[in-house]
């Protein structure tokens, strides 16, 4: 038989979702595995656009930290957790931003 290609979802546990048709036969196969986003020269399609953009003038490579930043210490980290743990989430914030649909 013939190669055949199949269009799967892996989940975030890591487990394939994959529904073969009905021909193929029971037996061995091999199973490679090549993420959608990128084309056959290895080039994935967010660094194509980042080249268009670039080109354009359109893409921003500024740094949004300043120089002298530092990584947080792991207490800060902590703390920054705790505080943001209770907040709602973006879309929530977006949906009473724009209001009723």
């Amino acid at each position: 038989m013939d190669s055949i290609t199949v269009t799967g979802l892996i989940d975030h546990n890591r487990h394939l979702v994959v529904t073969l048709p009905e021909d193929i036969p029971v037996g061995p196969v091999e199973l490679v595995i090549r993420p959608l986003d990128e084309t056959s020269d290895g080039v994935s399609s967010r660094q194509q656009a980042q080249a268009l953009l670039r080109a354009a003038g359109l893409l921003n490579e500024t740094r949004s930290a300043p120089p002298d930043a530092r990584p947080l210490t792991p207490d800060e980290a902590e703390r920054l957790g705790r505080q943001l743990a209770g907040s709602r989430r973006s879309d929530e914030l977006i949906d009473e931003d724009r209001g009723a649909v």
